[in-house]
């Protein structure tokens, strides 16, 4: 099985890969946009690809919930990352010197209050992974980059500052995407899309209503603009059960008269460490 992740190696999306339960003999391909990783999967260059969709600081990853709505992928399995930003050059430099600062666009974020305070003067330059943000510190005595621990041992990189995150608490959620429907196992969730009619009073109360009669735990609900017109929103909507249990098939089919737009992600294993 082909696995693709957002690299190149060292990035958080490769650790995140091997806390995956679902996987257990695969190869892993580094992909270097979040794009490519899912017309590959589309094209079945790919059999899955791992991809963040939220952090505990900065929210939601906009792109990656944008193109999972434009491809009909199923989620296979979650996992959660516990995020350890440390601040990493080359060896023997001084945070005086640098003139870079090198990351990821979440990890900039998660950190943009502490480097403000330590690096007032450098600029900020987004990468396309945290890995590679330290590759390119490998090679720019001037430049840092903010990325896991183990992007140093792989570029060589002395790390200069640890768990410089604003937050100390700093966890990133990840979906393994492929095509397969999963069974259930009774410690299920599932993912939804869906978009209220505009212009109707209590169009969201409504749906929120089909879950909270049937007792359906929601675990996260987020809204984001449709892109089609001001004030259109679509809702992502994470709840606690399998599609096939029965409470929520009877929600999910109540939401198809009350909704303009309903897309299901899938029904997959709830996040739990793994096991050994």
């Amino acid at each position: 099985m082909r696995v693709g992740y957002l690299g190149p190696k060292g990035s958080y999306s490769g650790e995140a890969l091997f806390k995956l339960n679902f996987l257990t003999d695969f190869e892993a391909i580094e992909v270097s946009d979040f794009s490519t990783l899912f017309d590959m999967l589309q094209k079945r260059s790919l059999d899955c690809v791992i991809v963040p969709v939220e952090n505990s600081i900065e929210g939601a990853v906009g792109i990656v919930l944008e193109l999972m709505l434009k491809h009909d992928f199923i989620i296979q399995e979650e996992t959660i990352l516990q995020i350890q930003n440390a601040l990493m050059a080359l060896p023997g430099t001084r945070l005086n010197s640098i003139e870079r600062v090198l990351s990821h666009p979440q990890p900039l974020l998660q950190c943009k209050n502490m480097i403000s305070r330590l690096l007032p003067y450098a600029k900020v330059v987004s990468c396309p992974s945290t890995a590679e943000a330290a590759r390119l510190a490998s090679l720019d005595p001037k430049s840092a980059a903010i990325g896991s621990p183990k992007n140093a041992e792989l570029y060589k990189l002395e790390i200069l500052l640890s768990s410089i995150s604003d937050e100390e608490y700093n966890f990133t959620r990840f979906f393994l995407l492929g095509r397969t429907n999963r069974s259930r196992t009774g410690h299920d969730k599932t993912s939804i899309a869906c978009s209220t009619y505009r212009d109707k009073p209590g169009a969201l109360f409504s749906i929120l209503s089909e879950f909270a009669f049937r007792k359906i735990n929601l675990t996260k609900i987020e809204s984001r603009p449709s892109k089609r017109v001001l004030g259109d929103y679509i809702f992502f909507i994470d709840m606690m059960g399998h599609r096939e249990d029965a409470h929520v098939k009877e929600a999910l089919a109540a939401l198809v008269d009350k909704t303009s737009f309903i897309k299901v992600f899938g029904s997959y294993p709830a996040f739990r460490e793994k096991t050994v």
